[in-house]
């Protein structure tokens, strides 16, 4: 037996010690709209394509099914997205299950991501039977890659963005694991499923109906958007610098733009405004740049309304970039802005920029700034992955999407609760690292590891700006040049041109261009890479160097025996190790007590802080 099977084994026993599998219905007297969206590629053989609609029809049996309680809707997809029915289609279990076995088995590619954008703007709405108030779910079941994994895991992200609960049920050897966990809700652990074939699907129906019941809610009244008083006691007295980026482009009617002014004005309703409290500023842009209110031009409400009122229309390009570049040389500086207080931005577009590369390149800078960046993309023809590329991290909480300017009115409380409670973060020039000199009299031989197949591409690229922050401080430290740094960087589990062995820091900037962005394996199977291979005379070691690994890891890490016995290796192996952790530990985790006892270890609360703050590593490594 596999051992995937057997995990799924263990799984299933866990399941059977707390409910046998019975007519129950555990989730009995709760709410929820669930879609499931299933793969029909070519992939797929039309028997394995019967086996998901029995293992949705076997599911059902779980749900308390019917209008007051549990609706479920089903999406097939291959290069086209199938809707099969809607939440308010069937009300009974036997007429469901009925529609799910005349479900027919269609061939194509694998848009995965096309099939959770329809799921997430279509299945839920009001004319298709999706409710206010009730818990939103999307399971999406597939066996293989999609054709646009990037897209997929935007479109999730929006998803989630929007209060939907994301599960991925990956079957068979064909899924990339990446893909499942970048698709679904946090933590993965929770939300991922993998099984080895479709025959195999019934060993996590409890399992995945456990998980999906925790979500649901309860027949008990449910507010959808924030209490208007909670909205406003959470921004009373709130001291912020806010500006508010709005698309005046030729893709925008009059009409259009107007509800894009009433959208501001509800979320600065809610603000306590004055030159001690929250300030407003607002940025029009289309080909130009146009600042029509600055930070300091209002200090009362009642005048900065009126203001926002009169604002004009403008017609043109989408210079995004150049727009962003403006808010952070000129609108942020500290002339304008109060740099004790958080900064914020909300950037609203219903297109593409024009140079998307600029816009990636101004966002990143504003945000290693310190400043909060909330996305609103509207419409069908906003690009995604830059909306992706603007918002600060995490997506879902920075990152949103409304099908139309109408729409605006449905987030504008939430809106103004998430700008009303971001944390104030100091503001740091990326660009001009804080002087620091080390005290190291040894020759060093550092190896920095990070699983960016675990932590993904954004923070993946977070990283890399505090490594490359790192090394530059090490290169000014350099005054002996008989006790020189060398720097290696391993990012995959396998030889990749992408892997740097060590070499002598003569050039940063040649070590530092070769710091991409790429999917890696396992972190357990890192470390042990690097113990092995990467201190030896081959790949630039030492004898006589000193030996450090400083590895990067998500603080939501999986409790892994491999990953526990090579962290116990490799201090056993003359390494000094500094392990470095992002987020919230799990104190009772046999790895975090491993962790503890290293000499060198540090968490940080989010990237925010290890971005602002990696002074604190460098002192550890110096």
């Amino acid at each position: 037996m596999s051992l995937l099977k057997t995990h799924f084994m263990l799984i299933l026993a866990c399941c059977y010690y707390s409910s046998e599998i019975t007519g129950d219905m555990p989730c009995i007297k709760k709410q929820a709209d669930i879609v499931f969206v299933l793969d029909s590629s070519a992939s797929i053989w039309e028997d394995d394509f019967n086996e998901q609609l029995k293992f949705v029809q076997k599911l059902i049996e779980n749900f308390h099914v019917g209008k007051p309680y549990v609706q479920i809707g089903v999406v097939t997809f291959n290069t086209n997205v199938y809707p099969q029915f809607h939440l308010k289609d069937y009300q009974n279990k036997e007429s469901m299950k009925t529609a799910i076995s005349n479900i027919r088995y269609n061939i194509g590619g694998t848009e995965t991501d096309k099939a959770i954008q329809y799921a997430r703007d279509t299945m839920f709405l009001d004319v298709n039977g999706g409710r206010l108030g009730v818990a939103k779910i999307i399971i999406v079941i597939t066996d293989g890659y999609s054709s646009k994994p990037h897209s997929t895991a935007m479109e999730a992200s929006i998803a989630q963005s929007h209060g939907i609960t994301m599960f991925s049920i990956g079957v068979g050897s064909g899924v990339k694991r990446v893909e499942l966990k970048a698709m679904a809700s946090k933590p993965t652990d929770k939300y991922v499923f993998e099984v080895n074939d479709y025959s195999a699907l019934d060993f996590i129906r409890e399992s995945l109906t456990e998980t999906a019941c925790d979500g649901v809610q309860s027949d008990q009244p449910h507010q959808p958007q924030p209490d208007l008083q909670w909205v406003k006691r959470d921004c009373s007295g709130k001291p912020a610098d806010v500006y508010f980026v709005l698309d005046s482009s030729s893709s925008i009617w009059m009409p259009n733009f107007k509800k894009q002014l009433n959208f501001v004005k509800d979320i600065v309703n809610q603000f306590d405004i004055g030159p001690n409290k929250t300030r407003v500023a607002v940025v029009t842009f289309s080909d130009g740049i146009h600042p029509v209110i600055t930070l300091d031009g209002f200090h009362e409400k009642k005048g900065l309304l009126e203001k926002i009122d009169t604002i004009p229309y403008l017609t043109g390009g989408t210079k995004t970039g150049s727009t962003l570049e403006y808010i952070r040389t000129r609108g942020f500086s500290p002339q304008i802005a109060r740099q004790d207080v958080v900064h914020i931005a909300i950037v609203m577009t219903d297109g593409q920029s024009v140079n998307i590369k600029k816009t990636e390149e101004e966002a990143n800078s504003l945000q290693k700034q310190g400043v909060y960046l909330f996305a609103i993309g509207i419409g069908h023809n906003v690009d995604t992955t830059e909306l992706a590329m603007i918002a600060s991290n995490p997506d879902e909480a920075f990152l949103f999407q409304v099908d139309d300017y109408n729409a605006l009115t449905s987030i504008k409380d939430i809106i103004a609760v998430k700008t009303c409670t971001v944390e104030t973060v100091t503001n740091v020039s990326r660009d001009s690292p804080v002087p620091y000199h080390c005290k190291n009299d040894k020759s060093s031989d550092i190896m920095f590891v990070l699983d960016s197949n675990g932590i993904g591409t954004r923070r993946t690229f977070q990283t890399l700006s505090v490594i490359h922050d790192l090394v530059v401080q090490l290169n000014r430290s350099k005054t002996d040049r008989q006790t020189y740094t060398n720097i290696g960087i391993l990012m995959e589990n396998c030889h990749s041109r992408m892997d740097t062995p060590l070499s002598r820091l003569e050039d940063p900037s040649d070590f530092l261009n070769k710091m991409d962005a790429q999917l890696g394996e396992s972190l357990g199977s890192l470390i042990r890479k690097m113990r092995i291979h990467s201190f030896t005379p081959g790949n630039g070691g030492r004898p006589n160097a000193k030996k450090i690994a400083v590895i990067f890891m998500d603080a939501d890490i999986h409790n892994s025996i491999s990953l526990q016995l090579e962290l116990n290796r490799t201090a056993s192996a003359n390494i000094e190790m500094i392990i470095v952790t992002v987020g919230k530990v799990h104190s009772n985790s046999p790895i975090e007590s491993t962790m503890r006892d290293l000499k060198g270890y540090l968490n940080f609360v989010d990237y925010a802080e290890l971005l602002s703050d990696y002074t604190r590593l460098l002192e550890i490594i110096c």
